[in-house]
């Protein structure tokens, strides 16, 4: 017989013993599953069977074998995050010379976890607790529960996943499941948070000047549902909030210190009903060396409460990721050179409060600005070129070159918050990171 390697978070290496190749184009007649502890030792599993024979795509009772594909299963058994090692023994089939039998050997992880953390700030306690469980009754159903507190912010959150819709009832089907079985992902969430907003923030005042501070006080609930079939995502919400947005001194105000409205009501309070459909296609590798990553939202705001805020806002988002060979630096499977190319645009119709604007500048936009410190923006667009170089397995350097603009846009902003304050509508910044 002969062994492949234990599956590690880095990608499987084939196997070292020669004859492991030697079984490529014989028929698998025969494949089994067995547990074992962290000492070897037989257990009882907690995941169901077609769970894994889901996932073991490429090694089935009557395909042909191929040390590649074997690779592959290791590699996707691994990817379910539920397992500390995953094996397999290829066995030859008594007297027969074209036909084998594959054994996996499976040792299960702790599927369970409790986390937290607290800590004070100037502002007072604040503290978390995350509970989660990523195989519910064995079918790799992930639930996960967290709570947030703070002086200003509570937020529940409640996420489930279903990866098996399309599973056989019957225990008897073997070897039936589609492997691209869709998967079902449900979050609910609740919240309350105050934020200062960016849309309201002076360049030069900032935060120093107590007259420039806008608060948005958030309190709402909302859901999203995903439907995953690889590689696409179709994704359903729907959230209600209320919005109060305040000085620095708690104040309830619909005006900033020019004057201008800060929110669609004129007494400073807003409701946003928001129901939204999205698609998500989804061709990264592993890694995210190769591949896509493409998504367009459609956001539709119900006019409902305070403000009957009625707007359409529409949101596209594709990135490539390409392998390079710029320098000549060693490579590694998790860490290599890589071509980022990011593209993104969208719009609002409708009514638009100036605090969902589009905000042009800051981590997720142009890098070396502070947030919305570039517009506030009805449309834009940007786009981002990144050059990923490996020094270490775990670490690399970035540059980068990322551009905005909100093509003449702000200004149709209700109360112009960023034509107010000065802001160039587009600009540009080139850097370089660790990553």
């Amino acid at each position: 017989s002969a062994t492949a390697p234990a599956v590690a978070p880095a990608p499987v290496a084939a196997p070292e013993e020669k004859s492991d190749e030697a079984f490529d184009g014989k028929v698998i007649e025969e494949v089994k599953f067995s547990f074992v502890d962290k000492d070897g030792n037989p257990v009882k599993p907690h995941i169901r069977g077609y769970i894994l024979e889901r996932e073991s795509r490429y090694i089935r009772p009557n395909a042909v074998f191929k040390l590649a594909n074997l690779v592959d299963d290791c590699k996707a058994l691994y990817r379910l995050n539920l397992f500390d090692d995953v094996r397999a023994d290829i066995v030859q089939k008594g007297a027969s010379p074209d036909k084998i039998s594959v054994l996996w050997t499976v040792q299960e992880g702790q599927s369970a976890s409790v986390s937290g953390s607290a800590g004070a700030s100037a502002a007072g306690m604040y503290g978390s607790l995350t509970v989660a469980e990523k195989n519910v009754l064995g079918k790799n159903q992930h639930l996960q529960g967290e709570i947030r507190l703070g002086p200003e912010d509570l937020m529940v959150d409640v996420s489930v996943e279903d990866r098996n819709l399309a599973h056989p009832k019957s225990s008897q089907e073997h070897w039936s499941i589609n492997p691209d079985a869709p998967r079902l992902a449900a979050r609910v969430f609740a919240n309350h948070k105050k934020y200062q907003s960016p849309h309201f923030m002076d360049v030069n005042a900032g935060a120093s000047d107590p007259s420039c501070v806008i608060y948005l006080k958030n309190t709402g609930f909302g859901g999203l549902l995903k439907h995953v079939n690889d590689p696409w995502s179709v994704i359903f919400g729907a959230s209600a909030q209320r919005i109060v947005l305040t000085d620095s001194n708690g104040n309830v105000t619909a005006l900033d210190s020019r004057n201008s409205p800060v929110s669609f009501t004129k007494d400073g309070v807003d409701d946003l009903i928001i129901a939204e459909v999205g698609a998500v296609r989804d061709t990264r590798d592993l890694h995210h060396r190769s591949g896509s990553l493409i998504s367009a939202k459609l956001e539709q705001s119900l006019p409902v409460g305070k403000g009957r805020i009625l707007f359409n806002r529409i949101k596209a988002d594709a990135t490539l990721f390409s392998p390079v060979s710029v320098v000549p630096v060693q490579s590694y499977a998790s860490n290599g050179q890589t071509l980022v190319l990011n593209m993104q645009a969208g719009t609002v119709l409708g009514n638009l409060p100036p605090y969902e604007a589009f905000r042009l500048g800051g981590s997720d936009s142009v890098r070396g600005f502070s947030e919305a410190a570039l517009a506030s923006a009805r449309s834009y667009v940007q786009g981002s070129a990144e050059y990923h170089l490996p020094v270490h397995e775990h670490v690399g350097l970035t540059a980068f070159v990322d551009a905005a603009s909100d093509l003449g846009s702000s200004k149709s902003v209700y109360g112009d918050p960023g034509g107010v304050r000065g802001r160039p509508g587009k600009g540009a910044a080139a850097g370089v990171g660790i990553q």
